[in-house]
């Protein structure tokens, strides 16, 4: 038995043990012992490790991973809500600040039924009224017309132009290189400092004709033209009606202000466009009626108020939408929505179903709820737009129905006093994101916690599994060297020494 016991190396067990504390602990290093772990054993220890450290730490990581789920999906849920209660607030921004009800269109009728000669637009600084319009004439911009030449590229002549209009004017030199018909034209249209004077050619039948155009209307902008020095011959295109020369231009159309009468007042303007006499109101003049007497008419854009009052319809229904998916509920699935009986949206709908089922108009008025302008709740609790009553009321009563909204007392500022306690920048929907992020925040700590344990449960199975696999393969070890020693031994030796001791 000596034998025997001589084959074990002294102090294995424990040189193995120590080797194995000292190991690395890191990640890469542990994976990488445990992948040749369970060699001397035969088990999967790799597999028995991990398995034991979930059994572990399962209900652990369970309860972090539910925690962050149910966080994300409420703060999910909360933006949703949020998104839907800010459209509602832009929807009833141009009601609360009366900005809509602000909003003119103005209409031109002609005399008897006909149409207007002139039509119009109406600004926020408008005022509702109705006005009285005789179109006596238009405004026109002059135009001069020359002799007729050969063609455009006629010699005109050489020496200083000088072109004026309205008192600007500027000096061009044609000499050789630009005295044609063509390259005055040329010259004119491109002189840096062109007073406002557009030079062009028409080849009628009796020749080539220079035409110069005032770029804007009115009595004020006419056209002079005065040449001197150089060869005389630029005298040919001279026009000056205040005299000091001849005038070899002759008038295609006089330059003229437009005139016109507004609730009997006489107005005469140099462009078409006359936006000075009534606040607020462009008037665009498109033909002469002299003498005929018609109608401007500036009034409530009710198709404006219409559209804003839609828009906010739609913007609630949007939001009742949203409630209604987020605190949904299936009885057959059991599936719940992720704010089916949070009290913040529970207290939310309640505020508002307050605020735009209230009385807000004055006692005796016409229009005092939100029923009276044609707005009312659905058994869904969507609302519904009556198109037909808003606009019986816008014209009968457009006041009463910009009161109904104002920023004071008006649907407008109650609604958005609920929106912004709960959808501002310190309301309490902004606040419960600001919390469900913080546990977020710790469950990740808590995760990193769970992790580190892990990694240290991990390395003390690795441990101990390792000593076990050594102890197991040295005992294998000794088994196959016992197996061969007896193998090795002679039988009839042993009988025969056993016989001899025996006698």
């Amino acid at each position: 038995m000596s034998t025997i016991s001589s084959a074990l190396p002294p102090s294995s067990v424990s040189q193995t043990s120590t080797s194995a504390t000292a190991a690395p602990a890191s990640g890469t290093a542990t994976q990488g012992v445990l992948s040749s772990m369970g060699i001397g054993s035969g088990l999967n220890v790799p597999k028995l490790i991990s398995t034991l450290v979930q059994a572990d730490t399962a209900a652990q990581q369970n309860q972090i991973n539910a925690e962050i789920a149910t966080a994300k999906t409420s703060i999910s849920a909360i933006s949703t809500l949020q998104a839907a209660l800010s459209g509602m607030q832009s929807s009833l921004s141009g009601l609360s600040d009366g900005s809509v009800f602000k909003t003119y269109q103005a209409t031109a009728s002609g005399a008897a039924g006909a149409a207007a000669s002139f039509s119009a637009s109406a600004g926020t600084t408008a005022v509702a009224g109705q006005h009285s319009i005789i179109v006596n004439q238009l405004a026109q911009a002059q135009v001069l017309t020359s002799s007729a030449f050969a063609s455009s590229s006629t010699l005109i002549g050489t020496g200083s132009l000088v072109l004026g209009v309205a008192g600007k004017s500027t000096a061009i030199t044609i000499d050789a290189s630009n005295n044609s018909l063509q390259g005055i034209v040329d010259a004119i249209n491109q002189a840096p400092g062109n007073p406002g004077v557009t030079a062009s050619i028409v080849n009628a039948s009796d020749g080539a004709h220079l035409i110069l155009s005032a770029n804007q209307s009115g009595a004020a902008n006419t056209i002079t033209v005065t040449s001197s020095g150089g060869d005389g011959g630029l005298a040919a295109i001279n026009y000056n009606p205040a005299g000091g020369g001849p005038n070899n231009l002759s008038v295609q159309t006089a330059a003229q202000d437009a005139s016109l009468s507004v609730d009997g007042l006489a107005v005469s303007s140099a462009s078409n466009v006359v936006s000075t006499v009534l606040p607020g109101v462009s008037i665009s003049l498109q033909s002469a009626d002299p003498g005929v007497t018609q109608t401007l008419n500036i009034g409530l854009d009710t198709g404006a108020v219409t559209q804003a009052l839609q828009g906010f319809v739609t913007a609630y229904n949007g939001y009742n939408s949203s409630v209604a998916q987020l605190a949904s509920y299936d009885p057959g699935s059991g599936k719940a929505g992720p704010l089916l009986g949070d009290s913040s949206l529970l207290g939310l709908g309640s505020q508002l179903t307050t605020a735009l089922g209230s009385v807000v108009g004055a006692s005796g008025a016409s229009l005092q709820s939100l029923a009276d302008i044609g707005i009312n709740f659905n058994t869904d609790g969507s609302l519904s737009l009556d198109t037909s009553k808003l606009s019986i009321a816008l014209q009968s009563n457009p006041s009463g129905v910009a009161a109904l909204f104002n920023s004071s007392h008006g649907y407008g500022a109650q609604v958005s006093k609920v929106l912004n306690a709960f959808n501002g920048p310190t309301g309490t929907l902004d606040g419960r994101v600001q919390s469900l992020n913080a546990q977020i925040q710790h469950a990740s700590q808590e995760q990193a916690k769970l992790n580190q344990m892990i990694a240290t449960e991990t390395e003390a199975y690795r441990i101990q599994f390792t000593a076990m696999d050594t102890i197991v393969s040295q005992l294998k070890s000794t088994s196959n060297q016992l197996t061969q020693m007896m193998a090795g031994l002679n039988p009839t030796s042993i009988m025969n020494s056993s016989s001899n001791n025996g006698g």
